[in-house]
């Protein structure tokens, strides 16, 4: 599926229509959305380019009642199951859960992008991983519902819009990717040779050059997420706090990894700034400096 250009304000409201009375005060949207809501002044224009809009819900104690009213009210609205070969649909409660399909929907109409709902991460599924999978009954059938451990970051302070939905903050989805990639993997997104790792860290950057652009300080940031790190994490804060610009590290040494990156922000949030190498290594040198740096000081 082609990225296409999207105005957040549309999408959101088309969105928060759809949505059973009462579950949008539920839902944090995260990821081009909720970056294309926050940097709207600037990036107007153009929009964001994007297939999915990602919708965690939250609290996870209530996630799976609340995936499965949201399922079921989008699509007697008339949205569309987006399901594939490999995860068909199934009304089998004995389907393994790795075999289920993820909730992702087509609003009305509309083949150009997807709403796919997330769980809060499970504090007791992530003990040991940094994905967990929930299986959700509706009367559509049974599917997964994924959550990845640090998206629970998101929840400090998201941003509430006009729709009720909240957005979160562009540095609590910035701390997320970079906890989640402490080093460059292996895995490619979809059937191109694009690694994940890279798309991810360069969206950090990604978020770190539309800050400058839109004159704000970035040299908040560190507290912010110390502070975020001591809620969320608070056995591991310091941990975390000292690791959190390793990947970054290891994508600014390794030129390939660092290309793809480039190739990304162009393709997604930078699309209308068309950045050259040089360019997102300034960014990314300088938000070493401003972010990285400062926070491994503050826990040494």
């Amino acid at each position: 599926m082609a990225l296409v250009n999207l105005q957040p304000n549309d999408i959101l409201k088309q969105v928060a229509d759809a949505l059973p009375e009462g579950s949008r005060e539920n839902i944090i949207v995260i990821g081009s959305l909720a970056a294309g809501h926050y940097f709207s002044q600037i990036l107007h224009h153009g929009g964001i380019r994007t297939k999915d809009v990602d919708c965690m819900l939250w609290p996870n104690a209530s996630v799976k009642v609340l995936a499965s009213k949201v399922a079921e009210e989008l699509i007697e609205h008339g949205w569309q199951l987006k399901l594939t070969g490999a995860h068909p649909q199934s009304y089998d409660e004995d389907t393994k859960i790795e075999n289920l399909p993820l909730v992702r929907l087509h609003p009305t109409g509309e083949d150009k992008w997807f709403l796919e709902l997330l769980n809060s991460p499970n504090a007791e599924l992530m003990q040991g991983s940094m994905r967990s999978m929930e299986k959700v009954k509706t009367k559509h059938g049974y599917f997964a519902l994924c959550g990845f451990k640090y998206l629970s970051l998101v929840e400090i302070d998201p941003i509430k819009t006009r729709h009720a939905l909240s957005v979160a903050r562009p540095q609590m989805m910035a701390l997320a990717n970079l906890l989640h990639h402490p080093s460059i993997g292996t895995e490619k997104i979809g059937d191109t040779n694009i690694k994940r790792s890279n798309k991810d860290l360069g969206r950090v950057l990604a978020l770190a050059y539309l800050m400058n652009e839109n004159k704000e300080d970035l040299r908040l940031w560190p507290k912010e997420w110390l502070a975020a790190l001591q809620i969320k994490f608070p056995e591991q804060a310091n941990e975390l706090a000292l690791r959190a610009g390793t990947g970054l590290r290891e994508l600014l040494a390794r030129e390939n990894d660092f290309d793809q990156a480039v190739k990304t922000c162009n393709e997604g949030l930078l699309a209308n700034y068309r950045v050259t190498a040089e360019q997102l290594r300034f960014t990314a040198m300088r938000f070493m400096a401003d972010v990285v740096d400062p926070i491994e000081v503050m826990v040494q």
